[in-house]
């Protein structure tokens, strides 16, 4: 699926991987969401990186989830994002 965002005044765009997808979704799907979300970000798309966090509900997919949260930190600190 193809991920689209409107350009509307007042409104800002944030994205990210919530940690309850990693059990809903397989890596595979979670690694397209993530070269969306990158794509946004090179494109100055997104105003935040977001939500984002580690459930410990889900303690099944808790070391995927601490992946996925510092893959969150370490690309809002490359481009200067919240």
């Amino acid at each position: 699926e193809q991920l689209t965002l409107r350009e509307t005044k007042g409104v800002y765009n944030t994205a990210g991987i919530h940690p309850w997808w990693t059990e809903d979704f397989t890596r595979a799907e979670i690694l397209k969401l993530q070269e969306h979300i990158m794509l946004l970000v090179r494109e100055k798309r997104l105003w935040a990186i977001g939500e984002t966090g580690i459930d410990r509900g889900y303690p099944e997919t808790l070391e995927f989830q601490t992946e996925l949260f510092h893959w969150h930190r370490e690309l809002a600190d490359d481009f200067g994002l919240p």
